[in-house]
């Protein structure tokens, strides 16, 4: 089997499972905007990319690698619906911490442990202002 299909494969499949998941979030009032409209939109645009990138790939070809399209886009996107599904399971920090970690390590692609160490250095920095911003000047409580 081809790489390329099991990973859109992969991504589609997990998205649509989160998808579904999505419908059980609490709505915190009743609008458009709710807690549960930003999850289903980003799950949304997940399938579409990832079901594109499928249907490319096999279009192109068992024989042929395929056409990457988005690449970039769907691991960030799959970043985004990992972190979702951290926040409820580990809490902000850690998830925050792990999602900013990742995603910018991705983005400088240079893997040295010199780079590792502030990339984990600023994920945690960040996610530990943004808990103190929330908690003792805006009040509120973060998951």
């Amino acid at each position: 089997m081809n790489r390329d299909v099991l990973c859109y494969g992969t991504v589609l499949a997990g998205s649509v499972f989160f998808l579904f998941a999505a419908k059980d979030i609490a709505v915190t009032e009743a609008s458009l905007a709710s807690s549960a409209f930003f999850p289903r939109i980003l799950l949304g645009a997940l399938v579409a990319l990832s079901a594109t990138g499928l249907y490319k790939t096999v279009r192109a070809g068992a024989g042929g690698k395929g056409q990457k399209i988005h690449s970039p886009l769907l691991v960030m996107l799959g970043l985004c619906v990992g972190f979702i599904a951290l926040l409820h399971l580990a809490g902000f920090v850690i998830a925050t911490t792990a999602f900013i970690f990742t995603a910018s390590l991705y983005m400088s692609a240079d893997y040295s442990a010199k780079n590792i160490a502030l990339m984990a250095g600023l994920g945690f920095t960040i996610a530990f202002g943004i808990n103190y911003v929330f908690i003792n000047i805006l009040m509120f409580i973060l998951p």
